[in-house]
């Protein structure tokens, strides 16, 4: 019996020996380690990928956000302006400067080009072209009714633009455009004989033309890229601005430029 075991076991060696081929298993080996490793591998890579996107996610979420923060105080910086130029409007100061201003506008109307100048130190200048300008087109809208209190508050907030005109502020410049034919504007030109020429500029921007009320019937801060200008060195902007409206009735538009330096800047700091 126990001969018969022997054969037996003897016999399925020789057959296994026969069958088998160690170059075979031992491919057949490697193959198994080699997908093993690779599964791993790839769920490692996986696994870090996952862990990269979700680092720069938060990275990108605290830049945005500190970049927000830093925008968001010239954004409050200009509803504030528009806030201040609808209070000037709603009840303004019964200044005698400022009614000898608005006197003064009568007898420059119909020139070319006109500045009234209150204060230099103290306000910014206002800038405005003729009454035949400005009827030119159905955009601009010099009424009477709502003029002398219109020039006087753009006056009382030229005086808040001069103060925010700082050298350490984001913005290029801050500017308050009028519908009625004139403007006042951080980096007021010294030279009266381009105020035409400015003055056109600011009205066909789209920042400018677009605060309508068809076209921004929710009355927010919207944002334009300015293209190059002479006017404002030669340099891409981008420009955020509100209309400014009082009684149903738009006035015009309160700006802000910011260079692309700017932004850059703000963003590494962030």
């Amino acid at each position: 019996m126990q001969h018969d075991t022997f054969v037996v076991k003897q016999s399925f060696l020789q057959w296994l020996h026969k069958r088998s081929n160690p170059r075979l298993i031992v491919n057949f080996c490697f193959i198994v380690v080699l997908i093993f490793s690779t599964l791993l591998t790839w769920r490692e890579v996986v696994v870090l990928e996952d862990a990269y996107i979700s680092s720069q996610r938060n990275h990108l979420e605290t830049v945005a956000s500190a970049l927000d923060r830093q925008l968001q105080f010239s954004v409050d910086k200009i509803l504030f302006f528009r806030h201040s130029m609808r209070d000037a409007l709603e009840t303004p100061l019964a200044f005698g400067v400022l009614h000898d201003a608005v006197k003064r506008f009568a007898h420059l109307r119909t020139s070319p080009s006109w500045q009234i100048a209150v204060d230099k130190q103290r306000t910014l200048p206002i800038n405005g072209v003729s009454d035949a300008f400005v009827e030119k087109t159905t955009l601009l809208n010099r009424d009477d009714e709502y003029l002398d209190n219109e020039l006087s508050a753009a006056l009382e907030v030229g005086y808040l633009l001069r103060l925010a005109s700082s050298p350490s502020r984001n913005e290029e410049r801050v500017i308050y455009v009028s519908r009625a034919g004139f403007f006042l504007e951080t980096d007021t030109p010294g030279n009266s004989s381009d105020i035409v020429q400015r003055y056109y500029h600011l009205v066909t921007q789209p920042w400018f033309t677009q605060q309508s009320e068809r076209e921004n019937r929710a009355r927010a801060v919207r944002w334009f890229i300015s293209p190059p200008s002479t006017f404002v060195g030669k340099k891409p902007l981008i420009t955020a601005s509100v209309p400014v409206y009082y009684n149903h009735v738009w006035y015009g538009v309160v700006a802000m430029d910011f260079t692309f330096a700017t932004l850059r800047r703000l963003l590494v700091e962030a």
